[in-house]
């Protein structure tokens, strides 16, 4: 007599379970005070991968040249911390940076091995960019209602920038996979998205779309598609920019090309502190800028920024950092990473397996390659994006 399992005992339901948590710990990086969602997401994931063996699945990827590269990096930035003038603070900025990565690539390449658990993630994320979208918008009805002067402030929403763009190819990636009405859906979340990453009035987030866009329109998408979402985005961008009220979106556009010299504010300061300690640099962390960037600004006159707002780069950043060894670092491991993204495409077999990975990789180029060059980001989303590119651009017969 055939006994019934129950659900919570059948291995496809944890499976399912891991690929939900992952995209909420996904949801749980970008909203803002929640970190107990980011946690428990987190936590729940690496605790179903303890069991069944399923931790053992991502082992083998710990030998992928991109991890690697990545380890090295990250091992590098850990020596030069410890060797800092503050070693207990670069240590804390360092720990609370990179800890996740450690713990969330096992269970992401658990899910990512599974056919049924990569497609489900996938669509998962894509549905991250409507909480996003949704909770965006709440904060422009709730200025709109409490203060219509708020609507003013155009720092408000730049921080929504971040999630909108790393989000906005995976639905580009549900209208590419999607029919009918379903895909006008997805289409229609995409231009959403769009639109409010012009309203941040980000500079960075703009070329960041581009760039997305650009990847989309050559990769992506065949001439119907094309035309549909270019035709889309004209006819939505030419409306909100003329009928929606000045400060809405037109102002907005217009602060973003008012901004303070990098070259003399941000980028230029952190170079020129970068030449005072060129091999191991001045610890991680952004407290650590601020502090050695604040204590000489009285002395250099030519900074026109008075106040450190901190490197406005990634790659600065790093430099800052770890020295030009960790500059070097970062330059190769995100060439790398788009070049093994470009590799994933061409191995996928599968059409679904073909976009996702193709979303990930345009979602890094937008994300870290440009937006990351104008702007310093968060290191935390790219484990999800580097997992993904990993798996995919492994040799078809180790799939």
């Amino acid at each position: 007599m055939t006994q019934s399992i129950s659900w919570w005992r059948q291995p496809t339901f944890w499976n399912q379970a891991l690929a939900v948590l992952v995209s909420l710990y996904i949801l749980g990086l970008f909203l803002p005070g929640l970190p107990k969602l980011e946690n428990f997401a987190l936590y729940g994931a690496v605790l179903i991968c303890l069991f069944g063996g399923r931790w053992r699945t991502g082992l083998r990827e710990l030998a992928h040249p991109l991890v690697l590269m990545l380890l090295a990096l990250l091992g590098w930035l850990f020596l030069t911390a410890t060797l800092s003038d503050d070693p207990a603070l670069s240590l804390t900025e360092y720990r609370r940076s990179f800890k996740d990565y450690f713990l969330i690539f096992l269970p992401l390449m658990f899910v990512l091995a599974d056919e049924t658990g990569r497609r489900l993630l996938a669509r998962l994320i894509a549905f991250v960019g409507v909480v996003i979208v949704f909770a965006n918008g709440m904060q422009y009805v709730h200025e709109w209602l409490t203060d219509p002067s708020r609507l003013l402030n155009i720092k408000a929403h730049r921080g929504w920038g971040h999630p909108l763009v790393f989000l906005l190819p995976f639905a580009l990636m549900q209208m590419r996979l999607s029919t009918g009405r379903e895909s006008r859906l997805w289409l229609l979340l995409a231009l959403t998205e769009g639109t409010m990453i012009i309203a941040t009035g980000a500079r960075g987030a703009w070329l960041a779309m581009l760039a997305v866009i650009l990847i989309w329109a050559v990769a992506g998408f065949n001439r119907k598609q094309l035309l549909r979402l270019a035709a889309g985005s004209l006819v939505l961008l030419l409306v909100a920019y003329f009928a929606l009220p000045p400060f809405l979106l037109r102002d907005r556009i217009e602060k973003g090309f008012d901004t303070s010299s990098r070259t003399t504010g941000t980028w230029g300061p952190a170079i020129e502190m970068m030449d005072e300690r060129p091999t191991l640099g001045f610890g991680f962390g952004k407290e650590t800028f601020n502090r050695e960037f604040n204590s000489r600004v009285p002395e250099r006159e030519a900074w026109s920024i008075k106040h450190s707002k901190g490197p406005h780069s990634i790659y600065l950043e790093a430099g800052f950092a770890g020295g030009y060894p960790a500059l070097a670092g970062i330059v190769l491991l995100f060439g790398a990473i788009a070049a093994y993204g470009y590799l994933g495409i061409r191995r996928s077999r599968l059409l679904e397996d073909r976009f996702f990975v193709l979303a990930a990789t345009s979602a890094f180029v937008g994300f870290y390659l440009t937006r990351g060059a104008m702007e310093t980001i968060r290191w935390s989303p790219l484990i999800i994006l580097l997992g993904i590119i990993v798996y995919a651009s492994r040799s078809p017969a180790d799939k």
